[in-house]
């Protein structure tokens, strides 16, 4: 009886043994080898800046980032009565590959448009918002909103999601 413990302990620190030297083997293989695990999202901080129109910011780019488009030329007979200095939409890169690649009518990725235009008639930002409600939604709004507010130095109105920063030369549009 004894014998039989003393040989099933004998393989018992046998096959354990064998288990720890192979698993010291592997990692020791391994730490030779360069390993980068992929991150959650293949993502990076970039600078965005048009001097011109003074708009500065940084955002997440790369693959799984974002991407900025100068839509200018897209927009400019849109707004017929406005002048469009700049207009950029900000949209996921990966989304903006998949809607290019679609065919046939479908709803777009969602995107930050950013519009600024020409304030010829010097409107604040209030004026501005009543004569061109569709570049905001002041017509959703229910009950009483402190429509203007300083901005950076400029007036401007805060209307739900959407902003408009105007001075004497122009009006700047987030939706």
């Amino acid at each position: 009886m004894n014998k039989l413990i003393l040989i099933i302990a004998a393989l018992v620190l046998l096959v354990g043994g064998f288990f720890m030297l192979n698993n010291y083997i592997y990692e020791e293989k391994q730490a030779d080898e360069v390993t980068t695990s992929p991150s959650e999202r293949d993502v990076y901080i970039d600078h965005f800046e048009d001097v011109s129109i003074e708009l500065a910011f940084d955002y997440l780019a790369g693959p799984d980032g974002y991407e900025i488009e100068d839509i200018t030329s897209d927009v400019s007979g849109e707004a017929k009565e406005l002048e469009v200095v700049k207009a950029y939409r900000i949209i996921n890169g990966k989304e903006k590959l998949e809607l290019e690649n679609t065919e046939g009518p479908r709803e777009g990725p969602p995107s930050i448009l950013v519009m600024v235009f020409k304030n010829d008639l010097q409107q604040s930002a209030s004026m501005w918002v009543d004569a061109f409600s569709r570049f905001s939604n002041i017509e959703l709004v229910l009950g009483d909103v402190n429509r203007d507010v300083v901005v950076g130095g400029s007036e401007c109105s805060t209307i739900h999601h959407r902003w408009i920063v105007c001075d004497r030369q122009r009006c700047c549009c987030k939706r």
